[in-house]
């Protein structure tokens, strides 16, 4: 080194022999690889490349300019091979070069798949050699927890050798009856990748497959969760505020979609300490937070579909809890035989008075003491007695009924209550005088009371029999579902739009784990009580008003009273308790057999009015509806994979196919991935997210939607015979599989459907199956498809929060069975209503009749005309009436 140099010298100098030192270096050399570690990293950009979007012109593809080009497989695969070979020559020891695995180098072979006959022995057998599946134990593994190797000991690692097909053979629960496929027409000048013929156009704009590949969907495929609807919607409330206020109708979305719930919702608690707000934090506390968490514990989000009346202290004790069903079934059975006690005594007495008034005329055998030609007054004394006996034995009756008369409620009671005061009173007079029985028109009508409270108890006891038997239901350990009407209008509107429909009421079901005021709707009042509300005040008005008048008529205080009683008697039909218990007790009677009740009248008159019925998919297409036929294989990647992602989708909503592909993973829910933006896009399919990357699973309009290629229609429709339906699934960005499937109905649901087509009844569908159509569905079950609507996806949210479970339903109607039962006691209720109705109208018509008959011959001094004989065929004969002609219907 020169002393005379500078330092800015001497640090130039050191800077340049330094950069020659670091020219003059050379690379470490980098570890040869092996054959199977080219082979994979020449397998992996095939099974991550996404899915072709360019246009296909010619049958080729266009490459983006933009990207490199990529090595053909087989030109890896001859890559790979040269390497290994390389290396043995080299004179590396074969052991340490391993021979790549003839599974995997068939796969690069140019082969069309051949079609899978045995579904899940096929599945079974990939699954276990692929390592998801242990061949000893059977339990899952997690393909993607392999053990890192370090470099110098990959040579050292040995291929473990697939299993033999003889071993990986399993019994298959799924039925594959036809295995038919023919190979994919091949066209000339194209690729493996764009063999099929495509029908879309080429200026569609890329859509991604995989998560973070190019942008998000545009506006054509908006994709949105649940969580974010809630987060954006400030009212909760303003979702019922009709169509503008709906959040999916202000979007302008070119495929209607809705999110669906990856999991079921709890129903609406009622319970207020399950929404408590979280404690304060500790030495924090002021009066205005603990005011501010006072009111955050009382403010429920998911408010109650049907808010609960409050009971007041004074109302009937009903059915509350669980804990309640042995004091209210022991109240139902002590009722009821107290009833059957009174029933018996009302038989007993009505024979004695019936006998008693006969021997008045009639040479019957009697007591010496109380024959009426020599002591009349013993006679009608005894008669008297009888009467009186009857009285209190129904006590309840007359006491309740005269109680509801004189506070304006009168009811079924209060009719015959009237007339047994007017009986025991005119009985009175004619004890004291006697001697006026042998006035022409004078007549006692004891026989005629006391089978209007005969017929008032049996009445009663069709009643409480009902009651005993739905309560039973109500009761049971068994999972309950109510059927409800749906509330808000604008809801209703939206769901029956496009079917011709007067008013837009829907009824709907929704599990519920307890029925509530179920002895209140038991008890509710019927038509024919409603009636007797208003009829009895009135008639009982006119009667005192025609005896009065027929007092200036004959001027006979005795006569007057006889016009009074059989006025009154005449007002009250045997069957006012019968008309609308009896109905409802046939219906109760063969309801509960199958596990459904309808609890009283009320019930009839809330859900006669429906229209429409909504219904799951999954109700018609019962376990066991749904035969796959066979699957076609299309892409190279491992189906296996494939499958599970399609089964975690399926099961996250719920479809047709949940069992056939859970039967395909071996029914092992530990295989199922999580599911991220779940969506329904109407009339074609499912989309989601599964680690990372999109499947599909639909319509063959639903892959072209995404720019997937598929078969041509020529050749879909080979296998579209006998009903049966295609259903594609497609995997980042490439078809996988396609699926033949056929739909079989129960002919049971399909004979049940049918007596609803006599009502007019729509059915409102709510399916994530694109194959069901309402023209698809009218063909299976032979029902008018103009009477059958799918539900539209941007209404699959609300579907959702009506039927899903809640704590606590109101018990008008309930089932605890199939759709079978759900079907029954829905087309029973317009059958019973016309019951109750019809009986209603002829005992009206009776009633009317009868008083005009009274009330001419009392006019007409004709009153001899209607001695209890004849009075008593005149209610016989309406009460059959009234009791049979209804009973024709069958139900």
């Amino acid at each position: 080194m020169d002393k005379n140099q500078s330092v800015d010298d001497i640090l130039e100098e050191i800077k340049r022999k330094k950069a020659a030192r670091a020219q003059g270096e050379e690379a470490p050399a980098k570890a040869p690889q092996s054959a199977q570690e080219l082979f994979s990293s020449a397998k992996r950009p095939q099974q991550e490349r996404p899915a072709p979007t360019e246009a296909i012109r010619g049958g080729k593809e266009e490459e983006p300019a933009s990207k490199p080009r990529q090595r053909a497989p087989e030109e890896l695969f001859s890559s790979a091979k040269r390497s290994q070979q390389e290396a043995l020559a080299k004179g590396a020891a074969p052991e340490a070069v391993r021979e790549i695995p003839r599974a995997e180098r068939a796969a690069f072979q140019e082969v069309e798949p051949e079609p899978i006959e045995n579904v899940e022995a096929y599945f079974s057998s990939v699954f276990r050699a692929n390592g998801l599946l242990s061949k000893q134990t059977d339990e899952p593994k997690a393909a993607a927890q392999a053990e890192t190797v370090p470099h110098t000991e990959r040579s050292a690692v040995a291929v473990e050798e697939p299993p033999k097909a003889e071993e990986r053979r399993e019994h298959f629960a799924v039925k594959i009856d036809d295995s038919e496929f023919g190979e994919l027409p091949p066209q000339q000048g194209t690729s493996r990748r764009s063999r099929f013929a495509v029908e879309e156009d080429s200026a569609r704009p890329k859509i991604p497959h995989k998560k973070g590949e190019g942008e998000k969907p545009s506006h054509k495929l908006k994709l949105f969760r649940r969580e974010d609807l809630e987060e954006e919607e400030e009212d909760p409330i303003s979702r019922f505020d009709g169509m503008a206020g709906n959040r999916f109708q202000r979007e302008d979305l070119g495929a209607t979609q809705m999110s669906i719930p990856l999991s079921k919702g709890e129903a609406p608690r009622e319970d207020d300490s399950l929404t408590r707000a979280l404690p304060p934090m500790a030495g924090r506390s002021t009066p205005f937070q603990d005011q501010r968490q006072k009111k955050a514990a009382q403010f429920r989000l998911n408010a109650p579909l049907e808010e609960e009346p409050i009971q007041r202290a004074d109302e009937l004790d009903d059915y509350d809890s669980p804990e309640d069903a042995p004091s209210v079934a022991k109240d139902i059975s002590s009722t009821k035989m107290r009833l059957w006690v009174q029933l018996v005594l009302l038989i007993l007495l009505f024979g004695i008075s019936t006998y008693f008034a006969f021997s008045k005329n009639l040479p019957l055998p009697l007591p010496e003491f109380m024959f009426p030609e020599r002591d009349m007054q013993t006679f009608l004394g005894v008669n008297l007695g009888v009467m009186i006996a009857a009285a209190v034995v129904s006590c309840t009756t007359v006491g309740g009924g005269l109680i509801n008369l004189f506070t304006l409620k009168a009811d079924n009671d209060s009719a015959v209550a009237l007339a047994t005061v007017a009986a025991i009173g005119q009985g009175v007079a004619l004890v004291i005088g006697f001697e006026h029985m042998a006035t022409p028109g004078v007549h006692f009508y004891f026989p005629i009371v006391i089978a209007g409270l005969l017929f008032n108890i049996l009445g009663k006891l069709f009643l409480i029999s009902r009651v005993q038997k739905n309560f039973r239901v109500v009761s049971s350990d068994y999972e309950k579902h109510a059927l409800l009407m749906v509330g808000d209008r604008n809801l209703s509107q939206e769901m029956t739009q496009g079917l011709d429909l007067e008013e837009p009421h829907v009824a709907y079901s929704a599990p519920a784990e307890f029925l509530t005021r179920f002895l209140d709707c038991s008890y509710s009042e019927d038509q024919s009580e409603s009636i007797s509300r208003i009829s009895t005040p009135i008639l009982a008005g006119f009667s005192l008003l025609a005896s009065i008048v027929s007092y200036f008529i004959s001027r006979d205080l005795y006569l007057t009273l006889t016009v009074f009683t059989a006025t009154l008697c005449i007002c009250a039909p045997f069957t006012s308790a019968i008309v609308g218990n009896l109905p409802l007790y046939r219906g109760a009677r063969i309801l509960s057999k199958s596990g459904a009740m309808i609890a009283g009248y009320e019930a009839l008159d809330h859900f006669d009015d429906a229209g429409a019925l909504a219904l799951n998919v999954n109700e018609l297409f019962e376990d066991g509806s749904m035969t796959l036929h066979g699957i076609k294989a299309f892409a190279d990647q491992r189906i296996d994979e494939a499958i599970v992602d399609a089964a975690s989708v399926i099961a996250a909503c719920g479809g047709l196919l949940t069992d056939i592909f859970m039967q395909m993973i071996g029914g092992k829910e530990e295989l199922l991935k999580p599911v991220d933006d779940l969506v329904y896009e109407d009339g074609m399919g499912l989309s989601a997210w599964v680690d990372g990357k999109r499947v599909l699973i639909g319509s063959r309009e639903l892959m072209l939607n995404h720019e997937i290629q598929t078969p041509d229609r020529d050749y879909e429709l080979k296998f579209r015979r006998d009903g049966r339906e295609v259903l594609y699934i497609s995997n980042s960005g490439e078809l996988t599989a396609m699926f033949i499937v056929s739909y079989n109905p129960s002919p049971d649901v399909v004979d049940e459907l049918a007596e609803l087509i006599d009502r007019n009844i729509s059915l409102i569908i709510h399916t994530t199956d694109p194959n069901v159509t309402s023209q698809k569905v009218s063909d299976l079950f032979s029902y008018p498809s103009d009477l059958i609507k799918i539900l539209p996806a941007k209404l699959y949210g609300e579907f959702d929060r009506l039927t899903s479970p809640r704590k606590r339903a109101r018990a008008e109607i309930a089932y605890t069975g199939s759709i079978l039962s759900k079907l029954q006691v829905f087309k029973t209720v317009a059958t019973l209503k016309r019951s109750v109705t019809t009986g209603t109208v002829i005992q009206l018509a009776g009633l009317v009749l009868g008083y005009a008959l009274v009330i001419f011959f009392a006019f007409t001094g004709s009153m001899s005309l209607m001695g209890f004989e004849s009075m008593l065929l005149f209610q016989m004969f309406f009460a059959l009436a009234a009791i049979i002609v209804p009973s024709l219907k069958r139900l």
